[in-house]
């Protein structure tokens, strides 16, 4: 018989299937499977309970089915928490700002930024980093107001007050698989997509466009003060 040689040997033990990339792991999970996590991931960010949260939208006995089907899965743990394997599978879009006085063009931008994923996460401007903006006219609402009006916006998941830091310390909390920018906010795209390297995010960084870009609150604060 034939003795198999070294590149036959290393030709078995390469053999089978192909592993499976991120994108056709993600394709394998249902809608419901990832809107149930994308439940359980906002609640983690916000500090609720997912549970209870899942309780609001589905009977019990469907929130207790929808948990089990995701342990199964190694999605989630039997308390309800994601896994790596869970976080892995979903798309998570990062998208920030002021949203002092909220108008057509931030609901425009939030519903393009949420396109982009399975989940949007609007990160907003603590007041101190908010007046520290020359670009800003003094605040109409306080950064826990703010925080309110954005999280009733439908295509929001999410909403958490920035870090006073670097904007990087909210990136590295967040950890967004997308990040997207609003037509005139001031972050270049490069600086962004280079601080994500250098903390290890794998983050795709998109500048998003305006029908409409001479909506702004600074406008409209400046013709509210004209009435």
């Amino acid at each position: 018989m034939k003795q198999s040689s070294d590149d036959d040997k290393k030709h078995y033990k390469t053999a089978g299937p192909e592993p499976r990339t991120t994108a056709e792991q993600k394709s394998e999970i249902s809608r419901d499977d990832k809107n149930t996590l994308c439940i359980i991931h906002a609640c983690g960010m916000t500090k609720t309970d997912p549970l209870s949260a899942m309780s609001k939208i589905f009977s019990e006995s469907e929130v207790e089915g929808r948990i089990k089907r995701l342990v199964r899965q190694n999605l989630v743990t039997e308390d309800a928490r994601l896994t790596g394997a869970g976080r892995a599978a979903i798309t998570v879009v990062l998208a920030g700002g002021v949203f002092d006085i909220i108008h057509h063009g931030h609901i425009h931008m939030l519903n393009a930024a949420r396109s982009l994923g399975d989940m949007l996460v609007v990160v907003v401007a603590s007041d101190n980093t908010a007046r520290k903006s020359k670009r800003k006219a003094p605040l109409c609402h306080t950064e826990d107001i703010r925080q309110c009006l954005v999280s009733m916006i439908r295509t929001v998941d999410a909403c958490v007050i920035g870090a006073e830091g670097s904007i990087f310390d909210t990136v590295k909390a967040i950890r967004p698989d997308v990040i997207a920018l609003g037509y005139d906010q001031a972050h270049r795209k490069e600086d962004i997509e280079d601080g994500c390297s250098k903390l290890g995010i794998d983050t795709e960084v998109v500048r998003l466009e305006s029908p409409m870009p001479d909506v702004s609150s600074s406008n409209l604060k400046s013709n509210l003060g004209d009435l």
